[in-house]
């Protein structure tokens, strides 16, 4: 699950996590994996630390420093906060969903296609009377 954390944690922030690169935005996101992986999976420090080469105080000093900035700038909170939707969601599919849940998810997005699908007809109709009134103006040049 870990790889999972990261990998979402990764694609959030557009960042590698394995990079030494120390501007804001990689020591946030790297914070933010220790957080998750210490909070919501109940990981060890040492185990986090282990995935990232890193020893169990650079883990523990990230989670504080994510925990202050959280607390003191709505952005960044908003941030985190957008973070654990998505890595709430993926384990929600993952894990906690039924598979009448499933269906009803399935079944939105065949709905959302549909309409989509119908929109895309209606335009292409908009384009052929557009493209005949257009051939009409020219033929009477």
């Amino acid at each position: 699950m870990m790889k999972k954390i990261r990998k979402i944690v990764e694609k959030h922030f557009k960042v590698n996590l394995a990079s030494k690169d120390r501007k804001f935005i990689h020591v946030f996101a790297r914070g933010c994996y220790y957080k998750i992986c210490r909070d919501v999976e109940k990981h060890s420090y040492q185990k986090i630390a282990d995935t990232m080469g890193k020893n169990h105080a650079t883990v523990l000093h990230g989670i504080k420093m994510v925990k202050n900035l959280t607390e003191t700038d709505k952005e960044l909170k908003h941030s985190y906060q957008m973070l654990l939707n998505k890595f709430n969601y993926y384990n929600k599919i993952k894990h906690e969903m039924s598979l009448t849940e499933l269906l009803t998810e399935y079944n939105k997005l065949l709905i959302i296609c549909d309409e989509k699908d119908i929109l895309i007809e209606k335009l292409n109709l908009k384009i052929e009377e557009l493209e005949k009134a257009i051939d009409t103006i020219y033929e009477y040049d």
